[in-house]
């Protein structure tokens, strides 16, 4: 199956709707409890305007850049945690483990497991990456929606 058919298109708007709201929720609420003082809600406002012009590598550029920045510390730690919650490879609130759980469940991955020739073995590697990729780019405006709305009305509430 490829990511443009119709049957995959609504999966994934479903999956942006609720997967994708609850993951960003989970991790606004995982954020604000582990940390007493939060960054302010104005740390936010760029972020519609990086996915829209570069995706899910500008966002994770730009908290790459923001974490590295010398401001306030709970800034610094905010722009972390969005910088992990971007590129960790497991964990309950990681944004690339989610996409590939989506993936394979919608059959759009390649096994792997039965692959024993190197070059058949990397060219799927690579399929599967660009995949990811390419949802990645799809759903990381809709997810920093979730995120953002929650965290406005989390910290507006403190």
């Amino acid at each position: 199956m490829r990511l443009n058919d119709d049957l995959i298109r609504d999966e994934i708007a479903l999956f942006a709707d609720e997967r994708l709201r609850n993951a960003a929720i989970a991790a606004v609420d995982e954020y604000l409890a582990q940390h007493e003082h939060f960054a302010s809600r104005a740390q936010l406002q760029s972020t519609s305007s990086i996915i829209q012009s570069s995706g899910y590598g500008g966002i994770k550029e730009l908290a790459e850049r923001q974490k590295s920045k010398n401001t306030k510390k709970e800034n610094k730690e905010f722009w972390s945690f969005v910088f992990e919650l971007l590129t960790r490879a497991e964990g309950p609130h990681a944004l690339r483990p989610i996409v590939t759980d989506q993936l394979e469940k919608l059959g759009v991955l390649k096994s792997l497991a039965s692959l024993t020739d190197k070059v058949a073995l990397s060219r799927a590697k690579h399929e599967n990456r660009d995949a990811a990729e390419r949802l990645l780019n799809e759903i990381i405006g809709i997810y920093f929606e979730h995120f953002a709305t929650h965290y406005y009305f989390c910290v507006g509430r403190e």
